[in-house]
């Protein structure tokens, strides 16, 4: 499969590049400009503050071309503000660049069968930079508090009750009952979206790695 590659940092350009051939893609590189001159199925683009314009409008763009290609989108500093924006402008995948061959992979065949997909660490990330405290609206108990900041940061639900001197199911209720008040207090916001979808993994099966 042909993947068109933009990536301003030559660094992480040749890493992604040796990634895609050694998994059987034939990456073509392009600048941001080029992003509508390909009909390919799939884009991935590395982004940083200095291009965030550049590549919103390129997505842009894309958007209003139709061609369907799915656009992963690799950044510098992942923060919730820019994920909700290019979430808004089509972009399916989301990840820091401190990303592995096998995420990488797992996040491309995911956008690949229309699916949205945030590369663990990015989601790390985004939640360090968005207080799971202040979520608007979603009043927690103080271990629900406990439990949803450990749940961002990545942990397992075994982690947790270890952690937390109590059962795995005690974990699985605790994320049952945030998942409740989320789903009353949202108003499409990211942050929730991301988050629910880690608890509803945990309620359908508490023993799951994270």
């Amino acid at each position: 499969m042909k993947c068109l590659l933009i990536e301003p940092s030559e660094i992480v350009r040749a890493g992604l590049t040796s990634i895609l051939t050694r998994n059987g893609y034939d990456v073509i590189e392009d600048t941001y400009s080029g992003l509508t001159h390909h009909e390919l199925d799939l884009a991935i683009i590395g982004i940083s503050h200095d291009e965030t314009i550049p590549v919103v409008e390129a997505l842009k763009d894309l958007k209003n071309s139709r061609l369907g290609m799915k656009v992963f989108v690799v950044s510098a500093d992942p923060n919730l503000e820019e994920y909700q924006n290019l979430s808004r402008l089509g972009v399916l995948g989301y990840s820091s660049q401190e990303i592995t061959t096998e995420v990488l992979l797992l996040g491309i065949s995911a956008i690949l069968s229309g699916a949205s997909f945030i590369s663990p660490k990015a989601r790390k990330r985004l939640m360090e930079k968005k207080n799971t405290h202040e979520i608007k609206d979603v009043k927690l108990s103080t271990r629900e508090q406990e439990i949803l900041k450990a749940l961002a940061a990545g942990e397992n639900p075994q982690t947790i009750s270890a952690r937390l001197n109590t059962s795995v199911e005690a974990v699985k209720v605790h994320a049952k009952n945030i998942l409740k008040k989320m789903s009353a207090a949202e108003k499409a916001q990211t942050a929730l979206r991301v988050l629910k979808a880690d608890l509803r993994d945990i309620i359908s099966d508490p023993d799951k790695e994270r």
